[in-house]
């Protein structure tokens, strides 16, 4: 172990001495390596690049997988791949997600055969390693850059894995990765795959925000004319171990109808766990130990077995009094209760077992099961033409549709809406009765009130509830901001004709579109500092929406029908769009579902934020303006 990881050091620090050239020219310190060739890391300057396979770092949560072929039949017990960091900024990792699936016929990605969770104390880290310059950053479909830190590359290794994969020589597989951190929610910080400096092999790699579907190519980035290939190295050793034991882990939504490595739930509730334990080897165990860490937000109510006494909240202790022979099995089933909350993280729990071989010998296996708590994403949206304020369940948007505010209550022509979600209340900019209203969304009819009223032409409002202010584009004045309650009403920016606007608090700026003259436009909240954004190509923009955490800005542009995005930062050389089926008005982006919605010619479209499976959501609206994403 350590030769080798000496050996690996070397040989990577070599690049800065010689570059590619003289990486390819040096042997392979993996001659035990059982793929079509290492996938060594590109660390170079200018080519070498993280790409973002962080669940739960900021934006929606990101899988990656590359495809290997197997050179040499066994199990595949020990795992290199190399990762760097966004801005180079490191943070703990919990664990790594590791999943292998099968290659369908097209070259894409099949069932998933092996998935397992790693803790960090179960991985070899090395790192931080030196690259040879300025390392890039990609985070698929769209933000690239080509130089972007100098926080150098770790290397990381998983060793004698437990119940490991068994592969078959010539055929063909997916390796997926993705880090699960330990994050402060206001840390922007992400964990990227290295991407290899060797020529490319079989499929481009893919990402997707889940593990089981919704994969898509990783384009190639803007100045590459080779696809994504990642950094991994498949090694293993023979089959016919003389003793071993292993574990296999499920979890279940439905009382243990099916049973899944990992489950999203809507809501808190019961789930069933499944514990396999299996003697696969040849000599009888015995004093078998099993024990199944859990998250904190998931409690034990009963199982199959009795638990041992040396249980403990977060630790569910079974001793197995019956030895198990050779190809027998035990199963364990439990129920427990999740209180985790929806908030997109992933809960795992992690089963150990260990037991003593005939020969005196111990062995050891783990795996995990895991949940997710997701968040409800409520679509909101107004219709100028019946005068109403919508919202639903974007899971079943037809089943949880609801008038929050109609004309019967005074409503007249709703051209745009901002939710406070705290506190439950809606605010809204009627363009017919000049005025920004709110109601409490409890009661709209009994509370509804007015804010502002009179010479006023009111297009989109935005909240900053933290600071007590709202903002909204008025065609009259310009950019203007006031208090919650109406009061102190400020004009920030004097400008021409406005439509939509948005927020990016953390920066202290606030963006808007100038449909007339072509341009996007920001200034600080203050109004200071005003400047065009340079931005190819704009015709009519419309709407425009922005991701702080994640640097995206997008907008629609209602001359070239067209939704297009960029990276804050760099939006003259970052631009991404895709064409609209009708003439594109407001959108709103849900990053944590890899989504972006917009109304258009009585419609509401969406598509995934890189422009792929455009679809119209809902196409029973009326006359849609602004529309909302509030998770």
């Amino acid at each position: 172990m350590t030769t080798r990881k000496l050996r690996v050091i070397l040989c990577l620090l070599a690049l800065t001495v010689g570059g590619i050239a003289l990486l390819r020219g040096l042997a392979l310190p993996f001659d035990e390596h059982k793929m079509h060739y290492p996938q060594l890391p590109n660390v170079q300057e200018g080519i070498g690049f993280g790409v973002r396979a962080s669940v739960n770092a900021i934006g929606a949560p990101c899988y990656l997988a590359d495809d290997w072929q197997c050179t040499e039949s066994g199990a595949v017990t020990n795992l290199h791949f190399w990762g760097s960091w966004l801005d180079g900024a490191a943070v703990q990792i919990d664990t790594f997600e590791v999943a292998i699936a099968e290659k369908s016929g097209w070259g894409g990605i099949g069932a998933i055969l092996w998935h397992r969770f790693f803790p960090i104390s179960e991985v070899t880290v090395t790192g931080p390693l030196p690259s040879a310059g300025t390392l890039g950053w990609y985070a698929p479909p769209t933000v690239f850059s080509a130089l972007h830190h100098n926080g150098g590359y770790w290397e990381y290794e998983i060793d004698d894995i437990a119940d490991p994969f068994e592969q078959t020589e010539g055929e063909e597989y997916w390796l997926i990765i993705s880090a699960h951190l330990i994050l402060n929610p206001n840390w922007t910080v992400a964990w990227g795959w290295q991407n290899t400096e060797v020529e490319h092999f079989g499929s481009p790699a893919m990402f997707s925000p889940q593990l089981d579907g919704g994969w898509e190519l990783i384009p190639a980035p803007p100045g590459f004319g080779e696809p994504v290939n990642l950094a991994f190295v498949i090694t293993g050793e023979e089959d016919g171990k003389p003793c071993c034991i292993h574990v296999d882990k499920k979890v279940s939504a439905d009382g243990g109808d099916t049973w899944e490595d990992h489950v999203a739930l809507d809501a808190t509730g019961e789930v069933r766990y499944l514990i396999v334990v299996t003697n696969g080897c040849e000599q009888v165990l015995s004093d078998i130990e099993i024990k199944d860490h859990t998250h904190i937000c998931i409690a034990y109510i009963g199982g199959s077995h009795p638990l041992s006494s040396s249980s403990t909240p977060v630790d569910n202790i079974w001793h197995l009094s019956n030895p198990l022979l050779p190809g027998e099995s035990v199963e364990i089933t439990y129920t427990a209760l999740s209180s985790c909350p929806g908030t997109g993280n992933t809960y795992y729990n992690t089963a150990y077992v260990q037991a003593e071989c005939a020969d005196g010998s111990i062995v050891t296996a783990h795996d995990s099961a895991s949940i997710v708590g997701l968040p409800t994403t409520t679509l909101y949206w107004g219709d100028r033409n019946v005068a109403t304020i919508h919202r639903c369940d974007v899971a079943d948007c037809a089943g949880t549709v609801e008038d929050i505010v109609t004309a019967a209550m005074g409503l007249a022509s709703v051209v745009g809406v901002a939710v406070d979600d705290l506190s439950g209340t809606l605010y809204w900019a009627d363009e017919n009765l000049s005025s920004i209203q709110r109601c409490d969304m409890g009661d709209c009819a009994g509370t509804l009130e007015t804010l502002i009223t009179g010479n006023i032409d009111p297009h989109d409002i935005e909240l900053d509830t933290a600071a007590g202010k709202m903002y909204f584009a008025d065609s009259v004045f310009g950019i203007c901001r006031a208090n919650l309650d109406g009061s102190n009403i400020e004009l920030l920016v004097p400008t021409g004709v406005l439509d939509g606007i948005a927020l990016d608090l953390p920066a202290g700026k606030i963006y808007w579109v100038e449909p007339a003259n072509g341009m996007l436009r920001r200034a600080g909240l203050d109004g200071s500092n005003v400047e065009d954004i340079p931005v190819p190509n704009v015709s009519l923009p419309s709407g425009i929406a922005l991701h702080a955490p994640s640097s995206l800005l997008f907008w629609t542009d209602v001359g070239t029908l067209m939704v297009r995005g960029c990276v804050i930062g760099n939006c003259a050389g970052t631009v991404h769009g895709f064409l609209s089926p009708d003439a594109p008005s407001r959108l709103a982006l849900d990053v944590f579902n890899n989504k972006v919605y917009w109304s258009a010619n009585g419609k509401i479209y969406r598509a995934t934020i890189g422009g792929s499976g455009v679809e119209v959501f809902i196409d029973w609206a009326d006359m849609p303006t602004d529309v909302e994403i509030v998770q």
